[in-house]
């Protein structure tokens, strides 16, 4: 499947979550914007889009902090696991931290977060919220607003839901999810992962 493409927007339609962890970053603005109105569109009504990804700073200072915490997490997590810095070294022999890089994968086009949130409204999404964010990455969710005709019509099918937390779906592969782990969704009869591009190489994330 080509993440970049429109061919898969079917299998939006009706579902209750969509979750996309790591792999927007990866498409131009403008992708984005076409993609968060396919999800705006589709998504069922009071249906969630739960967003883990990097974003993209608007000054060189935040810049510079963003890229030594994810260093220092890295740092971290290669002792945690390794006792040594195996992790880290691989890391930086990668030029894997793109806030610190001068000059970056040109795979990476992450934008900033008030540009997913104007995108997000734009796309008739709600109740925009920030769960998370650490070293450039965050977690964020949005709500498709219900009319009073979908609110009936809930209201007669039933609640039906399952009280799952989610966002460990939208964490799956994420060394260490951190406050993540805290957040639950309701997800009551369809989920949908937005599919997850891969470089074919370790990944450190900081979330």
């Amino acid at each position: 499947m080509n993440f970049s493409s429109t061919d898969w927007f079917q299998v939006l339609i009706n579902a209750d979550a969509v979750t996309c962890s790591l792999a927007l970053h990866h498409l131009t603005d403008e992708g984005k914007a076409i993609l968060f109105r396919a999800i705006g569109k589709r998504l069922a009504p009071a249906g969630s889009f739960i967003l883990a990804d990097m974003f993209v700073p608007a000054t060189e200072s935040a810049a510079r902090l963003w890229g030594k915490e994810w260093d220092d997490v890295v740092r971290s997590q290669s002792l945690d696991t390794f006792g040594d810095d195996r992790a880290f070294l691989e890391f930086q022999r990668l030029d894997w931290n793109h806030y610190l890089d001068p000059n970056p994968d040109e795979y990476d086009r992450p934008s900033s977060i008030i540009e997913h949130i104007d995108w997000l409204k734009a796309a008739g999404l709600a109740d925009i919220d920030i769960h998370y964010f650490r070293a450039g990455h965050g977690i964020v969710s949005a709500t498709k607003k219900m009319r009073s005709a979908d609110a009936r019509d809930r209201a007669r099918t039933g609640p039906r839901m399952i009280f799952g937390n989610v966002m460990n779906e939208v964490m799956t592969s994420v060394p260490n999810p951190g406050h993540a782990r805290s957040l639950s969704i309701v997800a009551p009869r369809k989920t949908v992962a937005c599919p997850r591009q891969r470089r074919g190489y370790p990944t450190y994330d900081p979330i």
